[in-house]
Protein backbone atom coordinates (compact mmCIF):
# COMPACT_ATOMS: atom_id res chain seq x y z
CA UNK A 1 0.00 0.00 0.00
CA UNK A 2 1.27 3.47 -0.88
CA UNK A 3 2.00 5.67 2.08
CA UNK A 4 1.31 9.37 1.84
CA UNK A 5 4.79 10.10 3.18
CA UNK A 6 6.65 8.00 0.60
CA UNK A 7 7.38 9.36 -2.86
CA UNK A 8 5.85 7.34 -5.66
CA UNK A 9 8.45 5.20 -7.43
CA UNK A 10 8.82 5.51 -11.18
CA UNK A 11 8.04 2.08 -12.70
CA UNK A 12 9.96 2.98 -15.88
CA UNK A 13 13.25 3.90 -14.21
CA UNK A 14 16.32 2.74 -16.09
CA UNK A 15 19.84 3.04 -14.70
CA UNK A 16 21.71 2.59 -17.99
CA UNK A 17 23.03 6.01 -19.05
CA UNK A 18 21.99 7.15 -22.50
CA UNK A 19 19.37 4.44 -22.93
CA UNK A 20 15.71 5.47 -23.02
CA UNK A 21 13.73 4.27 -20.00
CA UNK A 22 10.97 2.81 -22.20
CA UNK A 23 13.46 0.41 -23.76
CA UNK A 24 13.92 -1.36 -20.42
CA UNK A 25 10.20 -2.17 -20.13
CA UNK A 26 9.60 -3.58 -23.61
CA UNK A 27 9.39 -7.36 -23.83
CA UNK A 28 11.65 -9.19 -26.27
CA UNK A 29 8.68 -9.77 -28.60
CA UNK A 30 7.61 -6.12 -28.42
CA UNK A 31 11.16 -5.15 -29.33
CA UNK A 32 11.03 -7.52 -32.33
CA UNK A 33 7.77 -5.90 -33.47
CA UNK A 34 9.19 -2.40 -32.96
CA UNK A 35 12.29 -3.23 -35.01
CA UNK A 36 10.06 -4.57 -37.79
CA UNK A 37 7.92 -1.42 -37.95
CA UNK A 38 11.04 0.75 -38.08
CA UNK A 39 11.85 -1.16 -41.28
CA UNK A 40 8.47 -0.13 -42.66
CA UNK A 41 6.73 -3.49 -42.49
CA UNK A 42 2.94 -3.68 -42.31
CA UNK A 43 1.15 -5.55 -39.52
CA UNK A 44 0.57 -8.47 -41.86
CA UNK A 45 4.25 -8.56 -42.88
CA UNK A 46 5.38 -8.35 -39.25
CA UNK A 47 3.06 -11.23 -38.40
CA UNK A 48 4.42 -13.39 -41.21
CA UNK A 49 8.02 -12.62 -40.28
CA UNK A 50 7.57 -13.31 -36.57
CA UNK A 51 4.97 -16.08 -36.82
CA UNK A 52 2.22 -14.04 -35.17
CA UNK A 53 -1.42 -13.39 -36.00
CA UNK A 54 -2.09 -9.86 -37.24
CA UNK A 55 -4.32 -9.18 -34.23
CA UNK A 56 -1.41 -10.14 -31.93
CA UNK A 57 0.86 -7.69 -33.75
CA UNK A 58 -1.76 -4.97 -33.18
CA UNK A 59 -1.89 -5.81 -29.45
CA UNK A 60 1.89 -5.63 -29.21
CA UNK A 61 1.86 -2.27 -31.00
CA UNK A 62 -0.72 -0.84 -28.63
CA UNK A 63 1.43 -1.89 -25.68
CA UNK A 64 4.57 -0.48 -27.34
CA UNK A 65 2.88 2.87 -27.99
CA UNK A 66 1.75 3.11 -24.38
CA UNK A 67 5.18 2.25 -22.97
CA UNK A 68 6.99 4.62 -25.32
CA UNK A 69 4.49 7.44 -25.10
CA UNK A 70 4.08 7.31 -28.87
CA UNK A 71 0.89 8.58 -30.49
CA UNK A 72 1.12 6.55 -33.68
CA UNK A 73 3.03 3.90 -35.58
CA UNK A 74 5.15 6.52 -37.35
CA UNK A 75 5.80 8.33 -34.05
CA UNK A 76 7.03 5.05 -32.51
CA UNK A 77 9.24 4.36 -35.53
CA UNK A 78 10.81 7.82 -35.33
CA UNK A 79 11.40 7.56 -31.56
CA UNK A 80 12.93 4.08 -31.97
CA UNK A 81 15.16 5.20 -34.84
CA UNK A 82 16.44 8.15 -32.81
CA UNK A 83 17.22 5.71 -29.99
CA UNK A 84 19.13 3.46 -32.46
CA UNK A 85 16.66 0.59 -32.10
CA UNK A 86 16.38 -1.45 -35.23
Amino acid sequence: MLSLNEPEKDPVKDDVPGRPAWLAVLTARELDVLKAITRGLSNKEVGRELGLAEVTVKLHLRSIFRKMGARSRSDAAVIATKASVG
